[in-house]
């Protein structure tokens, strides 16, 4: 489940929150999950994601995946 996807003018922002530790290499982590739903929000809405996000909670950490 997509747990925020903002919509701006030129496309779509996703964005993750995730909770516990950060792992040593985040984007690799979570490359793959991210992947999949952009592909599905690009196909549903027929409109390109433009930019996507993991943030991590407990660390106030985030990494820019797209």
């Amino acid at each position: 489940i997509i747990d925020c996807l903002l919509e701006e003018e030129d496309g779509f922002l996703v964005l993750d929150f995730k909770t516990g530790k950060v792992p040593a290499d985040p984007l690799a982590a979570y490359r793959e999950q991210i992947q999949f739903y952009c592909r599905a929000v690009t196909t549903i809405f027929k409109r390109p994601v433009r930019e996507a996000y993991l943030y991590f909670l407990d660390s106030r950490e985030d990494f820019r995946v797209l």
